[in-house]
């Protein structure tokens, strides 16, 4: 088939030779996986004239393509694996699309990607590509996903995270809706829940991204030879990025009685490698404090947890210490969650 022969080429020619130049003169070993395409098949940017060849079959096609390449130069699996699907929401996952067309991607790639933006919180009414709560996009179809995932023997990831106030449009009623705090509050409540749902990890969109072009996204910049942080993003996202490291174990945290009728307090607890303890908590209440217990293993009892708060006014300094209590075959902690805030214990050195 001549569209064989393409993939070949663009395997051979572009895929080995890039991945040679990341990974071997380069010595990139951060680089550990290759997603081909970014978000191809849900709305229409990995196309074909008249869709000849069928997308979903060219992207299996593809992947078959780059995964042989990749081996015969003695890449693959030793020093880059294979991402894909990049599902731009979970309900747009196209295992249905492969199986109806008798393909299948799972033997060429390594780890299943999705993408999170158009959320909001319970408690909001739907609005125009802000469809779906988190409840229902996180805590109900997402675990279906890791399931299937898992079943297949690979990790769900979530490789692109992140808030938009609509479909992309460039000029929003305000274009740097993407830095606020709401924004980033709603993406640290999407990596809660994601977290509790087993996603495997997150990419944050865009760390880097200058702000002149599809929003205002970076996180860091330099400005006359100075390293500037984003005044909401940074310290919301340095909460999970320098804590919840690689590898760490995630004890979901449900609460004993739900709120009625919404729930607003969100929260995970992990513990990393090395052991140390990590509890966060979202309250996405937008002018109500909520007094919380959190009920803990025993041995978390006498560990001291620096306790750091994101809220609109408090930028994630640390706010003290606080130590758990021991409480007969538990252990507990007792505070108070400002509104609209993300609170995170973290346990001290």
């Amino acid at each position: 088939m001549p569209q064989a022969v393409e993939d070949d080429e663009y395997a051979e020619a572009l895929v080995v030779p890039l991945l040679k130049h990341v990974l071997m003169e380069r010595s990139l070993r951060a680089v550990q996986l290759f997603n081909a395409y970014n978000e191809p098949l849900q709305y229409g940017p990995f196309t074909t004239p008249d869709n000849h060849p069928d997308a979903f079959i060219h992207y299996v096609n593809m992947y078959r393509a780059i995964q042989g390449a990749l081996k015969k130069a003695r890449l693959y699996p030793q020093q880059i694996r294979l991402a894909g699907v990049e599902a731009i929401h979970p309900g747009n996952f196209p295992v249905l699309d492969f199986i109806a067309r008798g393909v299948d991607i799972d033997p060429y790639i390594d780890v299943y990607t999705i993408h999170y933006y158009f959320h909001r919180f319970d408690w909001m009414s739907p609005v125009p590509f802000l469809q779906d709560s988190l409840e229902e996009s996180l805590d109900r179809q997402t675990p279906k996903l890791v399931q299937y995932c898992r079943r297949r023997g690979k990790p769900l990831l979530a490789a692109e995270v992140g808030w938009y106030p609509n479909d992309g449009d460039p000029m929003p009623s305000d274009p740097l809706a993407q830095s606020r705090h709401h924004a980033a509050l709603t993406t640290a409540e999407t990596l809660v829940r994601g977290m509790n749902a087993g996603l495997s990890g997150f990419g944050i969109w865009s760390l880097f991204n200058p702000g002149t072009f599809d929003g205002a996204w970076r996180v860091v910049w330099v400005h006359d030879g100075k390293l500037c942080k984003a005044e909401h993003l940074y310290p919301m996202y340095r909460c999970f990025s320098r804590y919840a490291r690689p590898g760490s174990e995630v004890f979901p945290l449900k609460p004993a009685e739900r709120e009625w009728p919404w729930q607003y307090v969100h929260g995970t607890a992990v513990v990393t490698p090395q052991g140390k303890g990590i509890i966060y908590l979202v309250n996405d209440h937008l002018v109500e404090s909520r007094k919380v217990r959190i009920d803990l293993p025993k041995d978390w009892a006498g560990r001291n947890l620096r306790k750091l708060v994101k809220d609109n006014v408090r930028l994630g300094k640390e706010e003290g210490i606080i130590e758990p209590q021991a409480n007969g075959t538990s252990s507990t902690v007792e505070d108070l969650l400002t509104p609209s805030s993300l609170t995170a214990y973290v346990e001290s050195a």
